[in-house]
């Protein structure tokens, strides 16, 4: 999939702009966003801030639109909120300030939680970094069994 061009992004905006035109969900979103835009960052303005979340929605939906898109709330939310900020937390070390043992203690976890914790965010890490080194690449119309 190639990126999408600021025409792409203007035109899903201006759709996800368009309450007439925009399918309910998508709407919905964009207003969610819209608000948070402009409740955290002020100085932006309303107008500027649904230009924003129009472009984040049309950005949205180039990487996820047509497929299923899971969302996680309440407790599950929590957790991998949770688990993304001690992998961005974590400095590798076991007693500084970012280190296991102080993770651990901040966020009421024993120190092998921690490390079972720090474990799996690394796989999704290096998931989203390598992809998968064995799927089939798309653009590939090399066929092995044909030599």
């Amino acid at each position: 999939m190639t990126d999408p061009t600021p025409d792409d992004l203007a035109g899903v905006a201006s759709l996800a702009a368009d309450p007439q035109r925009c399918p309910r969900q998508m709407a919905e979103l964009t207003d969610l966003l819209a608000d948070e835009l402009a409740r955290s960052h002020p100085a932006l303005g309303t107008p500027l801030a649904r230009v924003l979340a129009g472009r984040q929605m049309a950005r949205l939906a180039r990487e996820f639109g047509g497929g299923n898109f899971y969302l996680p709330k309440g407790d599950a939310l929590e957790r991998a909120l949770r688990d993304m900020r001690i992998w961005s937390d974590f400095d590798g070390t076991v007693a500084g300030p970012g280190g296991a043992e102080t993770l651990a203690r901040r966020e009421g976890l024993t120190t092998i939680h921690l490390y079972r914790i720090l474990a799996a965010q690394r796989d999704l890490h290096r998931a989203r970094v390598q992809g998968d080194l064995f799927a089939a690449d798309e653009g590939d119309d090399h066929d092995p069994q044909a030599t």
